[in-house]
């Protein structure tokens, strides 16, 4: 039941930060050393978690800092990787941040928030609008245009969608 209510409310709280979001003000950062990145994704398999590896490795590759977190529905089931994991727990019934963690998340002004997820939860929809981020690069999910700067559509492989969104968003950045 208190699940439920958590989720409901943090619906409630995604809609009014959509309402808010009628313009994003992008700084359409480049893609350059020393960029700060925040890379978020659900943990679903080990195909999904490879292939957020890849995409973390070629983010550090061109130089930038990357913060792995991972959200899990049920931690006492989620094995960590080497990345955070947050869960429903880091938010409380009204569906607003609890954890100090997430808290912070929130308010670092990454250069770029990579989310990986093509459906996702409602409290990792939450991340995803509430962040300060200057550019938000996800998979497209409609109805939530307004949060991110840059959409890839779904491929049928993780891996693929996420080496998309790696190269469009240098692509998006070298041709400004």
């Amino acid at each position: 039941m208190l699940e439920q209510v958590k989720r409901m409310m943090a619906g409630a709280r995604l809609k009014k930060l959509k309402a808010q979001a009628v313009q994003r003000n992008s700084a359409q950062n480049p893609l350059q050393k020393g960029a700060q990145c925040l890379l978020l994704f659900t943990l679903e398999d080990s195909g999904k978690t490879q292939a957020v590896n890849f995409l973390r490795k070629a983010l550090v590759n061109e130089g930038m800092s990357v913060d792995l977190v991972g959200y899990a529905a049920d931690l006492k089931k989620a094995e960590s990787g080497g990345y955070d994991l947050v869960s429903m727990d880091d938010f409380n019934w009204l569906g607003k941040e609890e954890s100090a963690y997430v808290r912070d998340m929130l308010q670092n002004p990454y250069d770029f928030l990579f989310h990986a997820d093509g459906d996702s939860d409602v409290f990792v929809q939450y991340i995803v609008a509430a962040s300060r981020a200057k550019t938000k690069v996800g998979i497209h999910q409609q109805g939530n245009e307004l949060f991110y700067d840059l959409m890839v559509c779904q491929s049928v492989a993780h891996r693929k969608t996420l080496e998309d969104m790696f190269f469009y968003t240098q692509k998006m950045n070298k041709d400004k």
